[in-house]
């Protein structure tokens, strides 16, 4: 038997006020469709945020200045239409291309076409803005180096600004080739009214971009890959250190009075990039003793600054004058001779009879010192010298400590023989 109280009945659901309401909304829409399709009366709309294409000229040459810039139209047409259309169903561009054919400052006459899929609609009015002010040019890109500007208006005095560090050092400039080709500088330029006491980071630091004359290029054709950089301005503390000379080949009986020398410049400013490696004291370069006389006692020579630090003057070398004025100076022959440094298989005879050198101290010594007070020392102990060979060695020279303020300028050598120790005693025997 079947059950008629389950029987699905189409008339119960008019009963059912959510189904009417439901039913009611979706027949309005379709009577609402129809009419607007079947409807011969226009609607209009305006689409707004169209983007203005570039158009395709002659001669490598393109338009510059349009970079994001939009147009409007109306249109107008079936309303269903025209109610689902958007900015990408409308293409702007150049009407006059014909009148884009040379270099320089240009106006584009823009108009309207149709890109999509929808073509059941007119334009109903021009392109507004009906034209655009742009630049034909041949496209050009360039790598220019950035240079650093920013100016502190206060500076502790005791402190040093060394070279700011960019966080770029290039930029990358692209657009028409007229203008990207006028930049001659670039610069990274800020003016700082703090003052200026430690290492500091400047962060989105503007670029500006100059010509040869120094003045502002327009960048309304250009774009660049950056258009501001990061700086770091180190800043250090600055320390005046003083400068000795490093004098070498002093010879050890010497008593030489250093008050007798002069430095100057005496002190040298002096950052140091760790101040843990910070020094006290600057040497300048070697100064040989051997080669102060009477007549040369001045010395000009640089500066070793060590590694990490800078000479923020670039001072660079000082000179170093021995003060002679109390000094003479004589000619005595040295006949003396002393041989240390040989090895205890070698014997080193010194050839040379005598040796004029060229005595220098105060005056009350030097006239009267004698050859018997000098004592030329050969050192074979560097010497490459074999058996039965004769040599030329470099000598020193000993001073009796009564002269200990007296020294021999110049360079000397003697001839020697050397000798071994098993010969010569033999010939003794």
């Amino acid at each position: 038997m079947i059950n008629i109280k389950n029987r699905f009945s189409i008339g119960k659901l008019f009963y059912n006020d959510k189904f009417v309401i439901i039913f009611s909304v979706f027949l309005a829409f379709m009577f609402w469709v129809f009419a607007v399709s079947t409807s011969q009366d226009t609607s209009y709309l305006m689409i707004n945020d169209i983007p203005v294409s570039a158009p395709e000229l002659s001669d490598e040459l393109q338009v510059f200045g349009i970079d994001n810039l939009t147009a409007s139209v109306r249109v107008s047409g079936n309303a269903l239409v025209i109610q689902s259309m958007s900015a990408n169903d409308i293409y702007i561009t150049a009407s006059n291309t014909d009148e884009l054919t040379e270099i320089g400052k240009k106006t584009m006459k823009l108009t309207a076409k149709k890109s999509g899929v929808k073509t059941d609609y007119e334009f109903a009015s021009t392109v507004s803005p009906a034209k655009v002010d742009v630049y034909v040019d041949r496209y050009v890109s360039r790598e220019i180096p950035i240079t650093e500007n920013v100016k502190f208006n206060n500076i502790d005095s005791s402190l040093y600004v060394s070279q700011s560090v960019l966080s770029q050092s290039t930029v990358t400039v692209q657009g028409a080739e007229s203008y990207v080709n006028k930049i001659a500088e670039v610069r990274a330029e800020e003016e700082v009214n703090e003052t200026l006491s430690a290492t500091k980071k400047i962060t989105d630091v503007p670029l500006a971009f100059y010509d040869a004359n120094g003045e502002r290029v327009d960048q309304t054709y250009l774009t660049f890959n950056i258009t501001s950089v990061d700086v770091t301005v180190p800043v250090y503390q600055v320390h005046e250190i003083d400068v000795k000379p490093n004098i070498i080949n002093i010879p050890s009986s010497l008593e030489f009075d250093e008050s007798l020398i002069s430095v100057e410049p005496s002190t040298v400013n002096i950052v140091f990039l760790d101040e843990n490696n910070a020094v006290d004291t600057i040497y300048t370069e070697e100064i040989d003793f051997t080669k102060l006389n009477l007549e040369n006692n001045t010395f000009k020579s640089n500066l070793v600054i060590p590694t990490g630090a800078k000479d923020i003057n670039s001072v660079g070398s000082v000179t170093v004058k021995f003060d002679t004025s109390d000094m003479t100076q004589r000619t005595i022959a040295v006949n003396k001779f002393e041989v240390i440094g040989q090895s205890s298989d070698k014997v080193t005879k010194v050839t040379t009879k005598s040796i004029n050198v060229t005595v220098i101290g105060p005056t009350s010594q030097v006239s009267s010192i004698s050859s018997g007070n000098i004592t030329a020392v050969v050192d074979m102990s560097e010497s490459n010298a074999s058996s039965s060979q004769y040599s030329e060695e470099p000598v020193t020279f000993g001073i009796n400590l009564k002269f200990s303020e007296c020294w021999v300028y110049g360079s000397y050598q003697v001839d020697v023989v050397t000798s071994n120790a098993s010969e010569v005693s033999e010939s003794s025997a």
